[in-house]
């Protein structure tokens, strides 16, 4: 592994990082699965939004479109959202991910 250009402190540093990552996303994953509605207190389903390449979100103000906002993008297809969805009220709760462009108008 040396040869490869890390020392074994940097391996470790990198195994340290992915760690954490990993045990980030069991937590997140429990949270939601766990996850009671905000609006109404019940249970919330677990899953996600899909969308063909891109999801947007276009902001308004007075009735007139504002800022628009690309949430997610797939560049093969299949733009998805992880999040809850609370059949009782009918509210979704989505964790947006960081998507590598600024908004545009």
């Amino acid at each position: 592994m040396q040869g490869l250009g890390q020392s074994p402190q940097g391996l470790r540093l990198n195994l340290l990082t992915i760690c954490d990552c990993l045990r980030e996303i069991n937590r997140r994953k429990k949270e939601m699965a766990d996850m009671k509605c905000p609006f109404c207190g019940k249970e919330m389903a677990e899953g996600f939004l899909k969308s063909g390449r891109y999801i947007q979100f276009q902001e308004t103000e007075n009735g007139k479109k504002t800022e628009e906002y690309l949430v997610a993008k797939s560049y093969m297809g299949g733009a998805r959202m992880e999040g809850c969805l609370c059949p009782s009220c009918r509210k979704i709760i989505v964790d947006i991910p960081l998507v590598e462009e600024t908004p545009r108008r």
